[in-house]
C-alpha cells in the first residue's frame, strides 16, 4: 500500500502510529513491531511474511522503530516498490535512511506547533495508582479522575504514556517497575481492538482491566 517515514518528536510519532492503526482498522495480530535495530534476518522475515496472505484478509502493518543496517535496507528495496494494497510500512527511527529507501517512501514531518494544552500530562505516580496495591476503590478513583480530565482520546493517551514510562524504567535498568506495568499495557492493547471494532466505552474497558489485575 505505502511506506511512510516519520520525522519529529517521539511522542508525536507514537500518536501518529496509534491514529494510523485506528483509522485504517488494522488488527493487533496483523501488526509486526521491530523494536531493535533491523538486520538482514529481519528483512528476510518480512519478505517471508509478505509471501503469505494476511490474517483475516485485513490490512497489515510493519513498524520499524530503530535504524535498519545497510544490508537490511537494501534487502527491503524491492519489497517497498511492490507493496500490495493491504500492506503498510512505517519507519519511525531517528537516523537518516538510505536515499534509495527514502525515494520509495512518503515523508511525514510531525509538528508541535498546534499543541493541545487541554490534555492531561500523566505522571508515573498516576499510572502506578492504577496497578499498585489491592485498594480497588483507589484505583477506580484514579481512572475516574483521568477520564474526566482527558477529553481527547484518553485511552490512547493512557497507552502512549504507559509505553513511555516503561521505556524510561528499562533505560534506567529498573526492571521491577517495568515488569509491574507490563500487564496493564498488555491488557490495554488487547482490549484496544475490541473497543475500535465494537464501539465499546473505553472507561468501562479500563475499569474491567483494573479489576482483572487486582483479582
Amino acid at each position: 500500500m505505502r511506506a511512510i517515514i516519520l520525522k519529529g518528536d517521539v511522542k508525536l510519532k507514537e500518536e501518529y502510529i496509534y491514529r494510523y492503526i485506528r483509522d485504517n482498522q488494522i488488527p493487533e495480530y496483523n501488526i509486526t513491531r521491530f523494536e531493535q535495530a533491523l538486520k538482514i534476518v529481519d528483512a528476510r522475515q518480512i519478505k517471508s511474511a509478505l509471501g503469505k496472505t494476511s490474517m483475516s484478509g485485513k490490512n497489515r502493518l510493519f513498524i520499524i522503530s530503530h535504524y535498519p543496517n545497510t544490508e537490511a535496507q537494501n534487502a527491503l528495496l524491492k519489497t517497498l516498490e511492490e507493496l500490495d494494497a493491504s500492506t503498510d510500512f512505517i519507519f519511525s527511527c531517528e537516523e537518516e535512511l538510505l536515499p534509495t529507501v527514502v525515494s520509495r517512501c512518503t515523508m511525514v514531518v510531525l509538528s508541535t506547533q498546534k499543541e493541545d494544552h487541554s490534555t492531561l500530562q500523566l505522571t508515573p505516580d498516576i499510572i502506578e495508582k492504577l496497578v499498585v496495591g489491592d485498594d480497588i476503590g483507589r484505583k477506580f478513583l484514579a481512572a475516574q479522575d483521568f477520564f474526566s480530565e482527558v477529553t481527547d482520546d484518553p485511552y490512547q493517551e493512557l497507552i502512549l504514556e504507559l509505553r513511555r514510562i516503561i521505556k524510561n524504567h528499562i533505560r534506567d535498568n529498573d526492571l521491577v517497575k517495568s515488569a509491574r506495568l507490563f500487564p496493564l499495557l498488555k491488557n490495554l492493547n488487547s482490549e484496544h481492538s475490541l473497543i475500535l471494532s465494537n464501539n465499546l466505552n473505553p472507561k468501562v474497558a479500563v475499569e474491567k482491566i483494573i479489576l482483572g489485575l487486582t483479582t
